[in-house]
């Protein structure tokens, strides 16, 4: 709360839609909203900056999931043309073979126990669903992202049976912009520069419907 606190106090409190369809669509590879016409979709730890408000008049559905949702309440987020939804990824409120996307920016280094949120996201994801996400690699574990996230283990336990269909991986930067941690994203990084350090992962995986397995 003390993070977004200080967000709305220098960005100012309304909703970044435009921000967010343009970082969300870039971490899935896409062209424009159209993938998303009449689909379920949710953001995991979605944060009170109307993270989905871009899909309205879009998707059938576009739902946050953050654990903080309901103290969300003092950034207006009621006003946001989006559902929010108080609750943990490792327990998500949602039938099985629910959701056609699953988003993910930035938020599975946060949960206290990622194999079950990864569990539970393959969960809820229909069979021919797809995750997108942006998820940052080899960064060290701090109080509030106490998980080190590598391709090994995403691998292992999220993308485990799924289709690749974007997939891109790039060196991190340490800048407080928006769009500053990934420009690598956009720009060839530097051919001398050592990639040993944090990268970014952005990625859209289509499921091949075999969770329960």
């Amino acid at each position: 709360m003390a993070f977004w606190q200080g967000w709305f106090s220098t960005h100012g409190i309304e909703p970044e839609t435009d921000y967010y369809r343009a970082f969300m669509l870039a971490m899935g590879g896409l062209a424009d909203a159209e993938f998303f016409r009449e689909k379920s979709c949710i953001d995991i730890g979605c944060g009170p900056k109307g993270s989905l408000t871009w899909l309205d008049g879009i998707a059938k559905h576009a739902i946050g999931i953050d654990p903080l949702a309901s103290r969300y309440e003092l950034f207006n987020i009621s006003s946001h043309n989006m559902l929010y939804i108080a609750a943990r990824a490792e327990e998500l409120p949602l039938r099985s073979s629910s959701a056609d996307v699953v988003f993910s920016m930035n938020s599975l280094d946060h949960v206290d126990d990622l194999e079950q949120a990864c569990g539970e996201i393959r969960r809820v994801l229909k069979p021919g669903g797809h995750f997108i996400g942006s998820l940052n690699l080899d960064e060290p574990a701090t109080p509030t992202e106490p998980w080190t996230l590598t391709e090994d283990y995403l691998e292992r336990h999220l993308f485990r049976g799924w289709t690749p269909e974007f997939r891109r991986v790039c060196p991190r930067l340490d800048s407080e912009e928006h769009w500053g941690p990934y420009r690598y994203m956009f720009e060839r990084p530097p051919l001398t520069m050592n990639n040993d350090g944090p990268r970014a992962l952005w990625c859209r995986y289509r499921s091949d419907g075999s969770e329960g397995v």
